[in-house]
């Protein structure tokens, strides 16, 4: 089957034709501000706080139990209306972690490790941690162990949330106090 010349110029020329309109096609759309997908997720995420940070500025309650003293990683879900995971994400945002801690100065947090249970103290949420129990040096790194290992050699306790950061009371001088979280609850005063 032989081809002519004249074919292949016919067919070329019909391609360039089509690609001529679709060229054109495209020139006449509207142009699109596009935004790369990091710029969206953080437009969205300032959103979301922004949303979640104006919810929670309203006066806090404690949530209404028939115990007298809520966990305070349970206070603290219910807070924030999330999980544990998306709790620990919060702990991420510099914008929850100041209103946590300023939210928490104004209860009354105390210990729930401590046997017997006259034992247990108050404790003031001064800050947070920035890493978690895992890696947070106890006495300032003078044992060379964890806030995790401390307190199980101590008081004999598995962290179960160790991956959360530690509440940090200042003491005199440069001392530092850190308490797991899921250790410490909330006293209702009802």
């Amino acid at each position: 089957m032989d081809i002519s010349s004249d074919e292949v110029d016919d067919d070329a020329e019909n391609a360039r034709e089509a690609c001529n309109v679709e060229t054109e096609e495209i020139n006449t759309l509207p142009e699109i501000q596009c935004k790369s997908w990091l710029e969206q997720i953080d437009d969205e995420e300032k959103a979301a706080s922004q949303n979640c940070f104006e919810e929670t500025q309203e006066k806090f309650q404690p949530p209404v139990s028939s115990t007298k003293n809520v966990p305070l990683l349970d206070y603290l879900m219910q807070q924030y209306c999330c999980s544990m995971t998306e709790l620990q994400i919060h702990f991420t945002n510099v914008i929850h972690r100041q209103h946590m801690r300023t939210m928490l100065r104004s209860l009354e947090i105390r210990t729930v490790h401590m046997k017997p249970k006259e034992r247990n103290f108050r404790v003031r949420c001064d800050d947070f941690s920035a890493q978690n129990a895992n890696y947070v040096q106890a006495h300032g790194g003078y044992l060379g162990i964890t806030v995790r290992q401390y307190y199980f050699s101590k008081h004999r306790l598995r962290l179960r949330h160790s991956y959360m950061p530690c509440l940090i009371e200042h003491g005199g001088r440069d001392h530092q106090s850190y308490f797991p979280l899921e250790i410490l609850c909330v006293v209702n005063k009802n």
